[in-house]
């Protein structure tokens, strides 16, 4: 089924041209800059430096208009502020993004569309700014999706957009903490999904269609914008000197800004190991928690028991790993992407360490804690029934 078809794209475009006059008012005109206009879209994917870009991009958001380049969500902060529609009005514009993606994706439902950030934009392209957009959602983005994009941006001279490179296996093992840590007691199919069963089906799927890894999404958008429209950056490298300083062109003074003042990736990964414990203790009936908060603060008392009281650390507990069969498909897998990786863009791999040596290291956050084992223990029943009585 086609959701965006040609003509509605284009209908839409004159759309939102014509009505951005009208809805934004002519007192926003400023005198157009003296030089070609560009689109800087950066599209993650998920869990590849996006979060610490996106806060770079409001901490430097003077400098970035001193460079001439703005974002739909910053120009009428006010107005949207106001509108309930935008759940997150913040330097992650995924109200934006999400007008582009599949009608019936579940991140179109949680982050619905905002037609006003696209009338900004648009505001933006008509006052001749460049305009700057970091959204992971974009990831999700469809062939239908792309052409739609395609024709949005074209009210622009140039069209770049950045996409990131992390190593498959890597990538992987981040997708699934992501996905982990934020559980909840009313979930317990997120619970008994290991990172073993995670990599096994996603493995198994991988192809299809539109899989959000950054290969996968760089052929998606190779079809509507041509490889010379693409950037990809290296994840291991710092994520805002990329974007500001190598990608981004003319933007002298907030390049300047991010060599003045470091930003710290954000958006962690967590250690499962003691929620994993917390939870395995209370299947067993070793403890009676009912609440989140009840459950997170015994994780804590866990971590202090194990690492101050016992010395040890997580890596120290007795762990199951992937099959010796299922690592290997990750390592070709990995290997594949990597290949096609080079032949691409080979200057994004310069100085990466040799990548079967590093999925060695690697191949240990692809392990869960072995519960039965564990709590045989006598020393982690005693510390988990004291808790229960204490309760």
């Amino acid at each position: 089924m086609i959701k965006y078809p040609a003509i509605a794209i284009l209908f839409s475009v004159f759309l939102y041209s014509f009505f951005a006059r009208i809805y934004l008012g002519e007192a926003n005109n400023k005198e157009p800059t003296g030089g070609p206009t560009y689109a800087i879209i950066h599209m993650g994917p998920h869990k590849t430096g996006t979060s610490t870009i996106q806060l770079a991009s409001n901490k430097y958001i003077e400098q970035l208009r001193q460079d001439q380049y703005e974002m739909p969500w910053a120009v009428n902060r006010e107005k949207f502020r106001e509108n309930s529609t935008v759940s997150r009005l913040n330097q992650n514009q995924v109200n934006f993004a999400t007008c582009f993606i599949p009608t019936e994706d579940p991140a179109r439902k949680r982050r619905p569309c905002d037609s006003d950030l696209l009338l900004s934009g648009l505001d933006i392209a008509r006052r001749r700014k460049n305009l700057f957009v970091s959204a992971e959602t974009f990831d999700k983005i469809d062939l239908a999706g792309l052409g739609m994009l395609h024709s949005y941006l074209s009210q622009w001279d140039n069209v770049m957009i950045v996409i990131s490179y992390r190593r498959f296996y890597s990538w992987l093992a981040s997708v699934y903490n992501q996905q982990t840590k934020g559980r909840s007691l009313s979930q317990p199919d997120r619970w008994n999904r290991s990172i073993i069963d995670f990599t096994i089906t996603y493995l198994k799927e991988r192809i299809i269609e539109n899989s959000i890894y950054t290969l996968n999404l760089l052929e998606r958008v190779e079809t509507q914008f041509g490889m010379d429209n693409i950037t990809v950056i290296n994840f291991l490298s710092d994520p805002v000197e990329a974007i500001f300083c190598q990608t981004m062109p003319n933007a002298v003074h907030t390049c300047n800004a991010t060599q003045i003042s470091h930003i710290a990736k954000s958006n962690p990964s967590k250690d499962l190991a003691y929620d994993d414990l917390v939870y395995g203790a209370i299947e067993k009936g070793l403890i009676s928690i009912t609440t989140d908060r009840k459950l997170s603060e015994v994780s804590v008392a866990a971590r202090t028991y194990h690492e101050d009281t016992l010395n040890l650390t997580s890596s120290d507990f007795s762990h199951i790993c992937l099959p010796s069969n299922v690592a290997n498909d990750l390592l070709l897998v990995s290997l594949d992407y990597e290949r096609k990786m080079k032949k691409l863009f080979p200057l994004v791999l310069e100085g990466m360490n040799d990548l079967e040596s590093d999925f060695e290291v690697t191949l240990s956050k692809f392990c869960k804690v072995d519960i039965e084992k564990t709590l045989s223990d006598e020393g982690w029943r005693d510390f988990f029934q004291s808790l229960n009585t204490t309760n």
